[in-house]
């Protein structure tokens, strides 16, 4: 990932709400999950605004499901950034990563796996996953499993050994497939736009 890179958008500035109660929620939860664990990294990622970026990305929801909808984008962040150091180029590896999180979306019914056998990621996962259907109908949990397994499994698409001593080699058939997944996985946060219990449409 580029750092200290500057963009300039030809957009005016948008008024946020107070997002300071939010912001420090959203923080206990990646403390909770031990998903950061060094401070200068803790630091680095609070200066990061996710709680701004995932209202931009959906101003309607307050209140618990705003906390969902921040976590939600948190996750991601996490999730696709193991994939960035020797995760990434461990096929073997990934797969049992990507293995325990689908264990996650596919279990019925939901939060039954037990949390002392998840690694964090897979914990934090669950946490989201709870919320995320709690109250919904089994039609919706059914499409946002579909939805959530086709993101997970697109990781390992584009995980492959170091080709020639050369890791950066793009393999873009698996940066597409990971980027289509994400596409999909974001429809899940109907739910924080208050898209209501039914089948989206």
């Amino acid at each position: 990932m580029y750092q200290n890179t500057e963009f300039a958008l030809p957009f005016p500035p948008v008024d946020l709400p107070d997002l300071t109660d939010a912001r420090r929620r959203h923080l206990h939860w990646v403390r909770r999950f031990g998903l950061l664990r060094e401070a200068e990294a803790f630091r680095k990622y609070e200066t990061w605004a996710l709680d701004a970026a995932a209202v931009l990305f959906h101003p309607q929801p307050v209140g618990a499901e705003r906390d969902l909808g921040i976590d939600f984008y948190g996750w991601m962040i996490f999730w696709d950034g193991r994939f960035d150091g020797p995760l990434g180029q461990d096929p073997g590896a990934a797969a049992q990563v990507v293995d325990q999180v689908l264990g996650v979306v596919r279990h019925r019914p939901p939060g039954g796996l037990p949390p002392g056998s998840l690694a964090p990621i897979a914990q934090a996962l669950q946490d989201l996953w709870c919320r995320q259907t709690t109250g919904m109908s089994p039609e919706w949990r059914e499409w946002a499993a579909e939805n959530w397994a086709a993101y997970l499994s697109a990781h390992l698409e584009g995980v492959r050994p170091t080709y020639a001593g050369n890791p950066q080699r793009v393999d873009l058939v698996g940066a597409l497939a990971a980027v289509v997944g994400v596409v999909n996985v974001t429809r899940c946060a109907i739910r924080a736009q208050g898209g209501g219990t039914g089948h989206p449409r």
